[in-house]
């Protein structure tokens, strides 16, 4: 069969040596490595360049071309071929992304639909057979489009076509057939589409050209493909419209009666075809012309009740259990999930909730997830110059979700809070599945990814609902690596957000019967006490996932204080401390061990933030006055060499000594410990990190705290101490060497504040001529070490 190729043969014309293409779909090449494959890439690349060239000088009229254009037709059809008998499945490189992209670009199909009128108008010219059909390389190459699109692009495992060899022959050429009668150029291709007299067929094939170009292309990297088909979006709405209310509907292109368990079902392939290509010209005008200006009701039910239809397929899906996801998605259902922004436009589809069918949104969203996003890890960054797979993953998350931003909270809202409800009536004991945690944890990633973002009044619609349902997952997640995970997520939300939304969200979830706040905590809390009692401390550290644990529901009760809720500081959480405390101050090596030091810091915050708080009845009821004497606490922190306890106990230093109320001891060793802490800040030693040097200003707000507790005699001796007279030249230094101005960092300016104060202390021997206000206090967290920390509330921090 030559390339022009006919029920009659016509005369003989220049393209008939463009030769036999039909070789039972065997390729040319075979690829067996990188380095075969990258010469295929190359002669491809040149090939496509070769016949966009020369439609674009008309040289292809010329009869002398007729080879190149025959080796460029040759080369570009045995890639398809290789690709469509799984011979590059294995090659994932961004280079051959590429080569499968510029076979599939507007650009080289415009082109190539311009040889093809030359062909077909050449091998018909003097036939006088007016059934003539002319067959040639770019009808195949259509023909190929549906395979390419499926089985490389997606690239991800499928259930195999259990058609029958002879059946994908006959569809295959069916599919010839069918190109064989499209128009001309692209621009026809949608009065084709929009027509009551085009055959089914022929609208799947143009469907998925316009998807190979319009979607694919730009999916992996190429350029506004709008531009290249010169095609206004608003049209190409309107085309969808008159195609989805032609009173024909979408019939199948042909009879599939012997594949009723196959996922190729064609009517749902051209749903999900014209769904994709919908979202994304409806994306391109919203982004010129407003959100509303597409908007169309009768369009839209119609759209959706076509994405029940992928996502429920057969009748025994329904929506009662939407998380269920598959291990094969169907066809249609990958190209849903893996195309374009389709996913993201469906939640602007259905932001409002009350929209039917919500729970297919729920559904696609829970597969775009799991099929794409994988499995959650924690990196926050990738070091310049690198990229992997992961940091990609985000980054497709974060796109999406700024497209929309309301919509982003709405169907991530409602998802968590699906999801919290089927953690709900889990049984006691069980486990939450693996699908429901990575929900869990993309959700949780997601909102706090959508409100730094966005900040300010345009989400505090979407801030109380939302904290709350973060406080309800805390408590209600059950204990792995996984959920230590989402509780870091948590617990750096909770410390951006206002007191009030947070105590608002706590007081909620205590009010609420399914969640039993209270009462989850207490057992957890009880739960991680026996643990404690029963095992040294050298045996716990062994435990990662258990420390994991009680550092996170310590840190649950040091948020829950520090916004004024007391009843979180239960009678077994007082027990905890104490015994956490017992074991870190008899232990010798336990400052030696990283999740001491993690155990020590988390204590002593807690302490800080219960009796700042000063919630009384409680720190009474439990005695904690009396477990919590100061030296007991410094004791617990003089151990610890690292900046972070020594800013802990700074903070307690700060809120809870009192003027002589304790042994004049205590104050000494206090400020010898801080003031030396601070001098190696000073001297730029003792500093593990850049951003720990943000702490300095709270070692220099206790040691002020401290100068204005002491009686005169204990002041004297801290004043003779050459080491405090090395403290007072340090900050004259500081103060004579250091510039601020607004654009400062709020650290420094604070440090040179408060330096200025404690070097005039200094100076006239603790004069307490003036009161002095201690600042006030908040809580941040540092997502690098996965720490709760306490500093200033004027200082600004990004950790």
């Amino acid at each position: 069969m030559n390339v022009t190729q006919s029920i009659s043969q016509p005369n003989s014309t220049p393209f008939d040596e463009l030769g036999d293409l039909d070789t039972d779909f065997q390729p040319l090449y075979l690829a067996v490595d990188e380095q075969a494959l990258d010469v295929l890439i190359t002669d491809l690349q040149e090939s496509v360049d070769t016949i966009k060239s020369l439609v674009r000088d008309d040289a292809f009229l010329d009869v002398e071309n007729v080879d190149v254009v025959n080796d460029a037709a040759r080369t570009v059809i045995s890639f398809e071929n290789a690709i469509i008998l799984g011979n590059y499945k294995t090659f994932t490189t961004e280079k051959f992304f590429k080569a499968v992209t510029s076979i599939l670009d507007a650009e080289f199909l415009g082109a190539a639909l311009q040889l093809r009128r030359l062909i077909v108008t050449t091998a018909t010219a003097e036939s006088e057979d007016t059934d003539l059909l002319v067959t040639c390389w770019v009808d195949h190459h259509l023909a190929n489009l549906e395979d390419i699109i499926g089985d490389t692009l997606f690239g991800h495992a499928r259930p195999p076509d259990t058609l029958p060899p002879i059946m994908k022959k006959q569809r295959w050429e069916e599919r010839l057939r069918v190109a064989a009668q499209l128009p001309h150029s692209l621009q026809s291709f949608l009065g084709e589409l929009s027509s009551a007299y085009a055959s089914p067929a022929a609208k799947r094939q143009i469907l998925t050209a316009l998807f190979a170009a319009l979607i694919l292309c730009p999916d992996f990297g190429d350029s506004d493909p709008w531009a290249k088909i010169n095609l206004d979006p608003s049209q190409f709405l309107r085309c969808i419209h008159a195609l989805l209310n032609l009173p024909s509907g979408l019939a199948p292109s042909f009879p599939f009666n012997m594949m009723q368990t196959s996922s190729r079902v064609p009517s749902n392939i051209e749903s999900a075809l014209i769904i994709s290509l919908y979202a994304c010209a409806d994306t391109a005008v919203r982004r010129t012309s407003g959100p509303e200006s597409s908007f169309r009701p009768h369009t839209a039910n119609k759209l959706i009740n076509m994405i029940s239809g992928i996502m429920y397929p057969s009748d025994t899906d329904d929506n009662t259990n939407s998380c269920a996801t598959n291990e094969f998605l169907t066809f249609p259902q990958e190209i849903l999930v893996y195309s374009g922004n389709t996913v993201s436009w469906c939640w602007h589809l259905w932001s409002d909730p009350r929209t039917m069918d919500f729970e297919a949104n729920l559904k696609l969203t829970i597969h775009w997830l799991m099929h794409l996003m994988g499995c959650p890890d924690i990196h926050e960054s990738v070091p310049e110059g690198e990229t992997n797979e992961q940091f990609v993953r985000y980054e497709i998350l974060r796109h999406a979700l700024q497209l929309n931003i309301d919509s982003s909270l709405q169907i991530f809202t409602r998802l968590l809070s699906f999801l919290l409800l089927k953690l709900h009536t889990l049984d006691e004991g069980s486990d939450s599945s693996t699908v429901d945690v990575k929900c869990l944890y993309w959700s949780v990633w997601s909102l706090c990814e959508v409100f730094a973002v966005a900040g300010g009044n345009s989400v505090s619609g979407f801030l109380q609902p939302v904290t709350t349902l973060f406080v309800e997952m805390m408590i209600s997640l059950r204990s792995n690596s996984m959920s230590m995970k989402l509780n870091k997520l948590v617990l750096r939300f909770l410390t951006t957000v206002a007191r009030d939304v947070v105590l608002a969200s706590i007081r909620a979830c205590r009010d609420d019967p399914k969640v039993r706040l209270l009462d989850k905590l207490d057992d957890a809390i009880a739960t991680s006490l026996r643990f404690f009692t029963a095992r040294s401390l050298r045996e716990l550290i062994n435990e990662p996932d258990r420390i994991s644990e009680v550092i996170s529901l310590l840190n649950l009760v040091t948020i829950s204080l520090d916004c004024g809720f007391p009843e979180l500081l239960s009678r077994n959480c007082a027990s905890l401390l104490s015994t956490i405390a017992d074991a870190l101050v008899s232990d010798d090596s336990a400052p030696s061990l990283s999740p001491a030091n993690e155990l020590r810091h988390c204590v002593l915050l807690c302490i800080t933030a219960a009796k700042h708080r000063r919630q009384t009845a409680c720190l009474t009821h439990f005695n904690l006055d009396d477990r919590w004497k100061d030296d007991t606490i410094f004791r617990l922190t003089v151990d610890a060499m690292d900046l972070r306890n020594a800013s802990a106990f700074a903070c307690y230093v700060s809120h809870c000594v009192q003027t002589g109320a304790y042994d004049p001891l205590f104050y000494v060793e206090a400020w010898d410990y801080l003031r030396d802490k601070f001098l190696a800040v000073l001297d730029g030693d003792g500093v593990e990190e850049l951003h720990d040097v943000i702490l300095s200003p709270i070692l220099c707000v206790s040691l002020i705290r401290l100068s204005r507790c002491m009686d005169k005699t204990t002041a004297s001796v801290v004043l003779d101490s050459p080491l405090t007279l090395n403290l007072r030249d340090s900050l004259r230094k500081l103060m004579t060497s250091t510039t601020t101005s607004e654009s400062s960092p709020s650290w420094l300016r604070c440090l040179v504040e408060y330096s200025r104060e404690l070097m005039e202390l200094i100076s006239h021997n603790f004069a307490k001529d003036k009161e002095h206000d201690c600042p006030k206090f908040r809580l941040i967290y540092d997502g690098g070490r996965s720490q709760l920390l306490m500093t200033l509330e004027d200082i600004s921090y990004n950790l």
